[in-house]
């Protein structure tokens, strides 16, 4: 023992909110609302554009209404903040092949969505939203994975923290 803080000890201190953020999760916290934000916006974008049914219609279709520079900046704002996100999934996750290919695929998303925003027409704009939620996908999954091993050797940790939610 170094007399270093445990998780769990350093959780109990009453001190997590005077402490400085990392760079990372202020990253991720920043970037996480960009989601929050394409929604709002096109749901929005959506609702004022005649003839536009959010049932029929896909969200790339407001690009060729007369909002298309709205939706277009949109697609490109939110392609960046997923490519800011993944530099802030690299600084937090910890060693190892998924702390590579989670933020490589993330900013693979985040290329796909911006070049959604630069090519609306087709086949290229069809390219980039395979890539994007193709790689969206691949980030699930190995996120997945990542969290099933972490907790796998400590599932006792995982169950107890799940328990008061129950």
């Amino acid at each position: 023992m170094n007399g270093s803080k445990t998780p769990a000890t350093r959780c109990s201190s009453g001190n997590e909110r005077n402490a400085p953020r990392s760079r990372g999760l202020v990253l991720l916290l920043a970037a996480g609302l960009g989601g929050l934000l394409f929604a709002v916006v096109y749901l929005i974008l959506g609702a004022v554009t005649p003839n536009y049914t959010p049932l029929r219609d896909t969200i790339s279709a407001l690009e060729f209404t007369s909002f298309s520079m709205v939706q277009r900046a949109n697609f490109l704002l939110f392609g960046i903040l997923l490519c800011v996100f993944s530099a802030g999934l690299r600084a937090e996750l910890e060693s190892g092949w998924e702390a590579l290919l989670i933020p490589f695929f993330q900013l693979l998303s985040g290329i796909g969505v911006i070049g959604d925003a630069i090519f609306i027409h087709q086949p290229l704009h069809l390219v980039y939203d395979l890539i994007a939620f193709n790689a969206g996908l691949v980030v699930l999954f190995v996120f997945a994975w990542h969290v099933q091993h972490e907790f796998s050797g400590n599932s006792g940790v995982f169950i107890q923290s799940q328990r008061p939610s129950l």
